[in-house]
């Protein structure tokens, strides 16, 4: 019995540090890249955490598409987020819409990016709206009008190929009316785009872990033997 008790603080600083170890990443904020352009442009850009919305300065491209805008985020890791584009189309006759991004980070934590897809979501509403009220927006999945290296869309054409910085797999957005559809989004009228953040954090391998573990273990009992023979 006396044993055990001498051995318990090392017992409890081990199991101490495997928590430590396994939590750490909980507070952890990484950078989280966005790369995106919209036809004809871009109106306002904000992320949003639970109930905190928060608005993102427009780069020099807003009014361009074929121009990239992109911003850096640093987002806690286990924590879902929504970043939102508001965008419009300057439509003639049969003109279409689209948006393009691509979501990235210098770490790992987001695996191979996010890319424009049918896994965003568009909400439409009539008339340009500063700040929409979220609550009533209809988000659906967004519809997709090719890729960004599909040299069959409007866009490649018109651009001489590709838009620059964001990847070729990446695809056109808008909502599902579009180019010349009876009641597609239009001049005045705000489309919004939606993608989901939530960095993950790597979980340590069990093998850090054991090493670690190992070490103070080994530790903890020399410090028993010596005290033993004291």
């Amino acid at each position: 019995m006396k044993r055990i008790a001498r051995l318990r603080p090392v017992v409890i600083l081990v199991s101490a540090l495997i928590m430590l170890l396994a939590c750490s990443n909980e507070s952890l904020a990484v950078p989280v890249d966005f790369t995106y352009t919209a036809d004809n442009e871009v109106r306002n850009v904000w992320y949003q955490s639970g109930s905190t919305t928060v608005a993102v300065p427009l780069g020099p491209g807003a009014t361009d598409w074929g121009q990239t805008d992109s911003f850096t985020l640093n987002l806690m890791v286990n924590t879902p987020y929504h970043v939102i584009w508001q965008a419009a189309n300057w439509s003639w006759e049969g003109a279409p819409g689209g948006f393009l991004a691509e979501v990235s980070s210098p770490t790992p934590l987001l695996g191979d990016g996010l890319l424009s897809s049918a896994q965003w979501e568009v909400a439409f509403v009539q008339g340009s709206v500063a700040v929409p009220d979220w609550a009533t927006l209809a988000w659906s999945p967004a519809t997709e009008y090719g890729a960004n290296n599909d040299p069959s869309t409007i866009w490649y054409g018109a651009a001489w190929g590709p838009i620059a910085s964001i990847a070729g797999e990446a695809q056109w957005l808008w909502t599902a009316l579009n180019f010349a559809d009876p009641g597609a989004p239009g001049d005045g009228d705000s489309v919004f785009i939606r993608v989901a953040v939530e960095p993950t954090a790597p979980v340590p391998e069990p093998s850090t872990l054991l090493i670690t573990a190992s070490g103070f273990a080994t530790w903890g009992a020399m410090a028993w033997r010596r005290h033993r023979r004291g």
